[in-house]
Order: structure tokens, then sequence, then C-alpha cells
């Protein structure tokens, strides 16, 4: 005999299976970051830095579709269900480091308290009344190149190319990461 979890139980386990993945890996982040020697954490932060210039690009273009209007007027009935398909799913730390190197460390606390509470609203716990909690330059990079609802062949190309870009600041901060962090745990960084 097997018991049967409603579906509102399911929901509410895997939110908060995601709080707390989200927090261990927000945590990770944020002393991978200050563990950082002065030089590699400057290496860190250039390469932080071309991957929101990227993500400038992904906005820009996004925007001139009209993604951005779209995903935003389309919350109130999704209540961010595309959200949370990418996120956390695919969210690891690296991409929360390149968040935690964005914003200050008052803002750090902001998004370990959002995390931590459940506002019962949106599936995303990320998510509050205006929209995402974060500035698009801030958002990890599975939210902030997602708009999977709406994404055209033109901006799929576009999309497929900045990847690669980014792709390529990634494995440099990998590589700053694990030097830096010694006997870091090579997982933390998938």
């Amino acid at each position: 005999m097997t018991l049967e979890i409603p579906p509102s139980e399911n929901r509410l386990k895997g939110k908060r299976h995601d709080q707390k993945y989200l927090r261990n890996v927000l945590s990770t982040a944020t002393s991978l970051y200050h563990q950082l020697h002065e030089n590699d954490r400057a290496r860190a932060l250039k390469a932080v830095c071309r991957i929101n210039s990227i993500r400038d690009q992904l906005y820009e273009k996004a925007t001139k579709l009209g993604y951005v209007q779209k995903c935003i007027e389309s919350m109130p009935v999704c209540k961010g269900l595309c959200c949370k398909w990418h996120f956390p799913k695919n969210l690891n730390c690296l991409d929360l480091f390149v968040t935690v190197c964005s914003i200050s460390s008052e803002e750090q606390k902001a998004l370990e308290d959002q995390i931590a509470s459940d506002n019962g609203r949106y599936e995303c716990p990320v998510l509050g009344e205006d929209g995402c909690v974060l500035p698009f330059h801030s958002r990890p990079l599975a939210c902030s190149n997602a708009y999977p609802c709406f994404v055209g062949d033109s901006y799929y190309k576009f999309l497929t190319k900045k990847r690669k870009e980014i792709h390529i600041q990634h494995t440099l901060l990998k590589e700053i990461l694990q030097k830096s962090g010694g006997a870091l745990n090579q997982n933390a960084l998938e």
C-alpha cells in the first residue's frame, strides 16, 4: 500500500525543498566570495562584469522583442510557474556566485531573508509582489535568459550565441574559485 500525497502537500514540500537548496547554494556562494584573495577577487569580478554585460545584451534583445513586458503582464496568471521551472532546478553555486558579486551585503541579506520566507503566492521563492526581487543584472543566469513562453527563432539563435560567451566566463570563474578554494568541493561549482 502506498500513501498518496495530495498535490497541495507535494507543492508545499517542493517549495520547502527549493528554499533549503537555495539557502545552501547561496551560503556556499557567499563563502566562496569572502574566501577569495584580492587578486583572485579582482579577476573573478572582471569575469562577472563580462557576464553581466552579456546578460544586459540579452535583456535588451528580450525587451525589443516584447518578451520582458509579456513576462511582467503574465505573472498575475502564471504566478511565476515558468520561473520556478527554471529556478532553482537549473541553478548552481556559480550562478549565485555571480549574483553575490553583483549585489551589496544588504541585498545579500535581503535575498537570504526572501528565500527563507514563504510568501505563499508564487512558485519561485525570489518572486515578490512586484516581480523578481533581484534586478535583472543580478539574477542567476537560469532566470535572466529564459523567456520560454515567448522565445522565437531570432532570440533563440542570439541566446545560443550568448550562452557560449557566458560559458567561457563561467569556465574562467571555476578555475579562479578552484585555485582560491584549495580543497573546494568540485561539486559545489557544477
